[in-house]
């Protein structure tokens, strides 16, 4: 019974893994056009979204720790305000910076990119034969990937994005988090989990 549920769990692993990484490969393939043409905007695009919400958790772990100390050791309801106000402008200074980013900038260049994946399709389609057109079944795929292509491009650059956010927002937490006392330890690990759940 052993060897066979060992095996069972080899075999269901191997096949986790392997669809793992096809799905990787899709998403590489899916987010291909963000690359192609629009490299710099890629890049600081994936730096911005990436690190502003860690800013924003650092800044939300900084001040519960600021108002703990400040209130152990007996500081002035003054100092406690001001401490307040600088760590709030810490906190959403970042998404005041990510709208106007996705305001003036990434708004923009992802309708232009869109635009640029309706254009590679067409582009193909006039290459195409016409016989084609004619066929229901190719008339249907193609429909489907003009309306599709950019929306699961979108998808897949978004989850590109979400993915390089948690790793930064781990990081960051993961090392505030080793340097913070007990009580704010366990204040965080209830603060993260109810976030993550």
């Amino acid at each position: 019974i052993i060897s066979i549920s060992e095996s069972i769990w080899t075999a269901e692993k191997g096949r986790l893994m392997k669809n793992l990484f096809h799905t990787v490969q899709d998403v590489l393939y899916l987010s291909k056009p963000y690359w192609k043409n629009h490299k710099k905007f890629t890049l600081s695009f994936i730096i911005i979204c990436a690190f502003l919400p860690g800013l924003t958790t650092i800044g939300s772990i900084l001040y519960q720790q600021t108002i703990l100390d400040q209130l152990t050791k007996n500081k002035s309801l003054q100092d406690i305000f001001l401490s307040t106000i600088w760590i709030l402008l810490f906190m959403y200074l970042p998404l005041i910076v990510d709208d106007l980013f996705d305001t003036l900038i990434s708004v923009p260049t992802l309708e232009k990119i869109e635009s640029e994946i309706k254009r590679d399709i067409y582009q193909k389609a006039k290459e195409t034969d016409y016989v084609y057109f004619d066929t229901p079944e190719f008339y249907d795929n193609f429909a489907w990937t003009i309306n599709e292509r950019a929306a699961k491009a979108n998808e897949s650059w978004k989850i590109i994005i979400r993915f390089f956010s948690i790793i930064v927002t781990l990081f960051s937490v993961s090392s505030l988090i080793i340097m913070q006392d007990f009580i704010i330890i366990i204040l965080n690990i209830v603060m993260l989990t109810a976030n993550m759940y």
